[in-house]
């Protein structure tokens, strides 16, 4: 135990003397740590620059530029879509949001946005299209609220109104109802009206010969007359004759003379007043056949007008039955126009989520962080622990034994009566006091003065630590043993944590890379170490509920260790057998 201390006390003068060296390893860590802490120990999202372009910022494309700006991020202008394309390949900007053309509310509009990024910048990008597309989605959500609310505002104006309506649909069935009964009287009375006229009932085909009858008689029995009255004109002649020859008195002649001469004067005047009767007899009916013929025509006009009438009877019955089928399809289409309005109003009815904010957000998600989120340093201090012990211990174990090899004093320490296996645990304990020192500095450091939870589980933390640092300190060791020269040790220590830190999750998710490398990383120690912390520094997870990883790692840092021990044996050799040859060929 006591060679084990002095070699340990021995290790640290030799680590001592190189003042920068042991500076840059001792102090460097502490740096890191501070800055790291520095720049991220904030909760702010992000400060990224954003470029934008629209043919017009009209106030819907300013609204989501606005939107974006009150998310902290900064939106610059550009005046075409390659100088924004441009910004993000100078890195001027690290996004760019094109919007398309007669990006308006309006009836179809083809709003569209395009995104575009620099997929190169992985760390980066990601993280910033999920934030700006929130932000985007944020916007548009809104939008769709503002126009799913006049939607439901004007649906409940329709069904308000068609609630209102109602009763002048129910009146209009009713009337063109009345109208239907009215126009079926109607036609039921024009189909009865008898206008048609029996022409036989009229014969005036013989008024004429009627006529020339009267005129035939007429004239005949004028002439009868004549003819009397000219036979008693000759009577009285003749009795005048046979008056003036008769052997009577004269008184007797002078009687019957007066009685023939006032016999002559009674034919005379017969004579005229037959004349006048004739007359009169030949006016009445000269005036009678005017009056028939009259007649005939006025039965000829009403005859026509009958006629008429019977041709407006058939068009104003064919017309009411058109007006009666035109009320009844038009009855009918009010009846099915309600039977329409009643069943909008009763979808309407049906529709159950009338909520603006529902409709436009169905479900509606929550993330809510499993640790506290008021520092990004938590979620990074996990990773930025494990790199900082595995670089530092495979560093700084590889060049204590390089100087070992190159001081003055390797050959005594070689020859020196001491086992190789305490030579091998001096340098172990050593690189590892050095590192544990360091890392409980930073966690001290780190739970005091930065907005982290190590202070919570600081006991397991530092025991995971523990076994890392063991871990890679073993691992530093057999590179240290394996190469002869400062310069190649300290490459290939870099190199061994490089594929460690390449083959984490550090760079890029592991569910990015192919199946294949993906079971290999999940046997990688440094993300071991990095789950490991992760579950005790983030969720306060307790190292006895650990067990199968952190066996994981003490199981890698005894193999190591053992892997130390070999390696050691065998340069030792090799260093003995190369010295034998070198001495036999200088010879005595």
């Amino acid at each position: 135990m006591s060679n084990l201390l002095t070699l340990i006390q021995k290790n640290f003068r030799l680590l001592l003397r190189a003042r920068m060296s042991s500076l840059i390893v001792i102090l460097g860590p502490l740096l890191v740590i501070f800055l790291i802490g520095v720049a991220f120990d904030n909760s702010n999202l992000f400060k990224v620059n954003i470029g934008a372009y629209a043919e017009d910022y009209n106030p819907l494309v300013q609204s989501f530029l606005d939107n974006l700006e009150k998310n902290h991020f900064t939106v610059t202008k550009f005046v075409s879509e390659e100088d924004c394309i441009e910004a993000i390949k100078t890195g001027v900007a690290h996004l760019c949001i094109s919007f398309s053309e007669d990006f308006e509310l309006s009836q179809g509009a083809q709003n569209h946005i395009t995104f575009y990024a620099d997929f190169s910048r992985v760390n980066l990008v990601y993280n910033v299209l999920d934030a700006t597309s929130s932000t985007i989605s944020l916007t548009s959500s809104d939008l769709s609220l503002n126009l799913t609310t006049q939607l439901l505002d004007t649906l409940d104006q329709v069904k308000d109104l068609m609630k209102a309506k109602r009763g002048i649909l129910i009146g209009m069935t009713t009337h063109n109802d009345q109208i239907y009964q009215r126009l079926d009287q109607l036609t039921t009375t024009l189909q009865g009206a008898d206008v048609s006229v029996d022409r036989s009932l009229f014969n005036t085909g013989n008024l004429s010969d009627q006529e020339a009858k009267v005129d035939f008689l007429m004239r005949k029995i004028d002439g009868m007359f004549f003819e009397t009255l000219n036979q008693s004109r000759s009577l009285i002649e003749n009795l005048r004759q046979q008056l003036s020859e008769s052997a009577i008195s004269e008184s007797d002649k002078e009687n019957l003379t007066s009685i023939l001469s006032e016999a002559e004067v009674n034919l005379n005047l017969l004579d005229q007043q037959m004349d006048l009767l004739m007359g009169s007899t030949k006016k009445d009916v000269n005036e009678l056949g005017v009056q028939a013929i009259t007649l005939i025509n006025n039965l000829n006009n009403a005859s026509t007008k009958i006629k008429s009438a019977v041709g407006a009877q058939s068009n104003a019955i064919e017309n009411v039955n058109y007006m009666r089928f035109t009320v009844d399809k038009s009855l009918n289409s009010i009846i099915e126009m309600q039977n329409a309005i009643n069943t909008i109003e009763n979808t309407i009815n049906q529709i159950k989520v009338t909520d603006p904010a529902t409709i436009v957000h169905p479900i509606t998600t929550t993330v809510k962080p499993v640790t506290s989120d008021r520092s990004r340093l938590n979620y990074i201090f996990p990773s930025l622990l494990i790199l900082l012990a595995m670089f530092t211990s495979i560093l700084l174990v590889a060049t204590l034994i390089q100087m070992e090899k190159g001081s003055s004093a390797s050959f005594r320490n070689f020859m020196s009566p001491v086992r190789d296996i305490t030579f091998i645990l001096s340098t172990f304990c050593t690189a590892l006091l050095v590192l544990m020192l360091q890392l409980t500095v930073i966690l001290i450091v780190a739970g005091l003065f930065f907005s982290t939870q190590i202070l919570f589980t600081i006991f397991d933390t530092w025991v995971i630590l523990f076994f890392i640092s063991a871990l890679f300190t073993s691992l530093g060791m057999v590179i240290g043993y394996l190469f002869r020269s400062q310069e190649t040790a300290s490459l290939a220590s870099i190199s061994a944590g490089a594929i460690f830190l390449f083959l984490s999750d550090v760079i890029l998710p592991l569910e990015a890379v192919p199946s294949f490398v993906r079971v290999i990383t999940h046997y990688n120690p440094f993300v071991i170490g990095v789950n490991l912390l992760r579950r005790s520094i983030l969720f306060q997870t307790r190292i006895f509920n650990m067990g199968t990883d952190v066996l994981l790692l003490i199981i890698y840092a005894v193999v190591l260790f053992l892997a130390v021990i070999l390696v050691h044996s065998l340069m030792k050799r090799s260093s003995v057998d190369l010295a034998l040859t070198q001495h036999q060929n200088k010879g005595p």
